[in-house]
């Protein structure tokens, strides 16, 4: 599979199809025993991509008796969609699949009904295998809930993952739209037996601004100038794709009538250049925030 892509996709729907889903299991009531811990983390909104479940957070629990329970918020659960939960149960990325994933958990919702699915990284592939009893799915309108008991996932301290949402096209079976959470390729990580506390994670990112590109190279006064920013995450190094920006061009300290937008890694700017610039300085600031930071560039450029 390609990487953050859903390893469950077209076996899952197709078996499902043809069982008519014969196969969902009831899901149980979760376990009653006080958490040995809990964790919360958020992913951003309005990420996703082809109609897929957008994730805005997921809360991670485990109690005394080992049992594990995932909770996936998302804007809402189409037809066919489905969540996968993917764990590195060793917590080593060189081992598993290029994600470093060993143990992959999903609840697909067809129609009305909720099937449940796992399969395992096995000598270089993925595998099915046979779900144990602990494991159980749910999806209550905008909300899935994972539970499996430790032992049956191959975990003994902790695991780190990730989640992945994905729309399906019934006539081929293959995704059509997708949310991964965190973003990118990062995994969070998630202690089974820590002292009893709730915490908020987040992954933690910044945008990378790269140099400014004037097009055409020397500002004239008169003329219409442009300039564009390359934008990307400094955990990855990939097009940056989410955040907010904000672009002040001015000259003599007077803000420039312009327009500005941020997309697909880039962060762009278009103003005329007053007539009667020339020889002074326009001065561009580039503000970004991403990933739960900020981070500005400045650029000036002598009118001719």
């Amino acid at each position: 599979m390609t990487l953050r892509q859903g390893v469950l996709a077209s076996v899952a729907l197709v078996a499902a199809l043809a069982l008519g889903a014969a196969t969902s299991h009831a899901a149980r009531s979760g376990p009653t025993a006080v958490a040995a811990n809990s964790a919360s983390y958020t992913d951003q909104v309005g990420d996703a991509t082809g109609g897929a479940p957008d994730i805005s957070g997921i809360t991670v629990t485990s109690d005394a008796t080992g049992i594990v329970t995932f909770t996936v918020t998302t804007g809402g659960f189409g037809s066919p969609t489905d969540v996968e939960v993917n764990l590195d149960t060793d917590r080593n990325s060189a081992t598993g699949d290029q994600d470093g994933t060993e143990v992959s958990l999903a609840a697909m919702k067809i129609g009305s009904m909720v099937v449940p699915g796992e399969v395992k990284w096995v000598n270089g592939a993925w595998t099915e295998v046979p779900m144990p009893p602990s494991f159980t799915v749910k999806i209550d309108g905008s909300v899935a809930t994972l539970t499996a008991a430790a032992s049956d996932l191959g975990v003994t301290t902790g695991f780190s993952f990730w989640v992945g949402t994905y729309l399906y096209d019934t006539s081929t079976g293959k995704t059509a739209g997708m949310d991964d959470a965190p973003n990118g390729s990062g995994v969070w990580a998630f202690d089974l037996n820590a002292p009893t506390k709730t915490s908020t994670v987040q992954a933690v990112y910044r945008a990378v601004i790269g140099p400014a590109v004037a097009v055409p190279a020397r500002a004239t006064a008169g003329k219409r100038l442009t300039v564009t920013f390359a934008l990307s995450r400094s955990d990855n190094g990939r097009p940056l794709t989410g955040g907010t920006m904000s672009c002040t061009p001015t000259i003599d300290g007077k803000l420039v009538a312009h327009t500005d937008s941020m997309s697909n890694g880039t962060a762009r700017l278009s103003l005329v250049v007053p007539k009667n610039a020339k020889g002074k300085t326009l001065k561009v600031k580039l503000t970004v925030t991403a990933g739960g930071s900020t981070v500005t560039k400045s650029a000036s450029f002598h009118i001719g």
